[in-house]
């Protein structure tokens, strides 16, 4: 939820830097899962394609900045199992990321 709201509040303030009317986020509640998302909405036009970019931009980039601690807590809290990687039909590899904090939190 921290990320989601931090995504959605990235392109609130990008919007307000630029002077485009946006609303608060808006989550919407599902009863099993917590959210089916958020939103913004913008009530004035975009009238230049800068601001376009940067609204559009700054919510990834401002959940990126929120996921960046919770995947190095996530991984220095895990538990490393020699060979699961063997187990199962199925393999997929190991995003970038996620490969460089591993190499800095579990050196060797």
């Amino acid at each position: 939820m921290t990320i989601l709201l931090a995504h959605e509040f990235g392109h609130y303030i990008a919007a307000a830097y630029h002077g485009v009317d946006a609303s608060l986020p808006y989550f919407l509640p599902s009863p099993f899962m917590g959210t089916f998302g958020a939103f913004i909405r913008v009530r004035s036009p975009i009238y230049s394609k800068r601001a376009l970019f940067d609204i559009g931009v700054s919510g990834p980039l401002a959940g990126f900045v929120f996921l960046l601690p919770a995947l190095a807590a996530g991984l220095a809290f895990s538990k490393v199992i020699p060979g699961i990687e063997q187990q199962g039909s199925l393999h997929f590899g190991v995003p970038g990321l996620e490969w460089l904090l591993e190499r800095l939190i579990f050196p060797g």
